[in-house]
């Protein structure tokens, strides 16, 4: 057991001591200039970044496509998103030039529940400050019950680390409250008066997923939806934006994970297939005002919060 720690803490030590020399790079202490390389010596730094950006950036895998009929299949979300990193070991000028890139391109996703890999599977703790910088867009999807614990998304934005430029929460057809059921929907709004947008965000999006059937039910609750509003620690009001929002329609399998549930079932849709409906809400936060007394009042005549 003994032998076994001290393994373990080698490596932590290792894995910090590469981090360090990481970080440690910049163009003062790269000795190769790398001039016989055409990419170095003939391109224009435009072009040349264009390159390293196609090179490294977040792009679907389409050699590990994902079940049709698995929870998590959805538009956006057929594949496995897949990051080239070889051009960042190739040498330290690169690793300078590139090295932000992945995590700016990438849309980090978090499945809590029902996705293609565990819950909880980034550890942003573990980010440096050099990388929360480059973070552009996390995407959660949740089930309520994990949604409106008004501690779950505390456990991200308490996180010095975690400072997203957008945000997008997606809850679909099967993370509302006994969906299996056929129940109507529902939602709680306790937890947006808790909830404290990074002070890095710019964008909030949620998404919110049906059965195409249950528009109505949808539609009618978004109508309080939209008057939700987020206090970030810094003061800022993030307010719903009207003309962004989205509505679309897609066609999913009936038999999710190979249960045939019986809402999906029924004698008016016999088939292997169901609609979706899908409405996106976007929230930014209120332009500052040169004004503290216009601000002020902006920010008092925002709809308050309904139950």
């Amino acid at each position: 057991m003994r032998s076994e720690s001290n393994a373990c803490r080698e490596r932590r030590l290792a894995t910090r001591e590469i981090r360090r020399g990481l970080n440690a790079i910049n163009p003062s202490n790269i000795a190769n200039l790398q001039r016989q390389s055409p990419l170095w010596s003939k391109l224009p730094a435009e072009i040349r970044n264009e390159i390293f950006r196609l090179a490294v950036s977040q792009h679907p895998d389409h050699t590990r496509p994902y079940e049709e009929n698995s929870y998590h299949y959805r538009p956006g979300y057929t594949h496995a998103p897949r990051v080239c990193i070889d051009l960042l070991l190739t040498c330290r000028l690169a690793y300078w030039e590139t090295s932000p890139i992945p995590l700016r391109s990438a849309t980090i996703t978090v499945w809590h529940g029902r996705g293609p890999r565990p819950p909880y599977a980034w550890p942003f703790a573990a980010l440096t400050a050099k990388n929360a910088e480059g973070l552009t867009h996390v995407h959660l999807f949740t089930q309520l019950f994990w949604l409106e614990n008004t501690e779950s998304l505390s456990g991200y934005t308490r996180l010095p680390t975690f400072r997203p430029k957008k945000l997008t929460i997606t809850i679909r057809h099967s993370d509302w409250w006994f969906w299996e059921s056929d129940s109507p929907l529902r939602i709680r709004d306790g937890w947006v008066a808790a909830f404290r947008p990074p002070p890095s965000l710019t964008e909030l999006v949620m998404e919110f997923e049906t059965l195409t059937r249950k528009k109505n039910q949808l539609d009618g609750i978004l109508q309080d939806v939209v008057n939700w509003r987020f206090m970030g620690p810094d003061d800022r009001v993030f307010v719903n934006k009207p003309e962004l929002v989205k509505r679309w329609n897609w066609t999913g399998r009936a038999d999710l994970d190979g249960v045939k549930w019986q809402p999906h079932y029924t004698p008016a849709n016999p088939t292997n297939t169901i609609e979706y409906y899908v409405v996106n809400l976007t929230w930014h936060p209120l332009a500052e005002s040169a004004d503290p007394q216009r601000g002020d009042a902006e920010r008092q005549s925002c709809p308050p919060l309904k139950a």
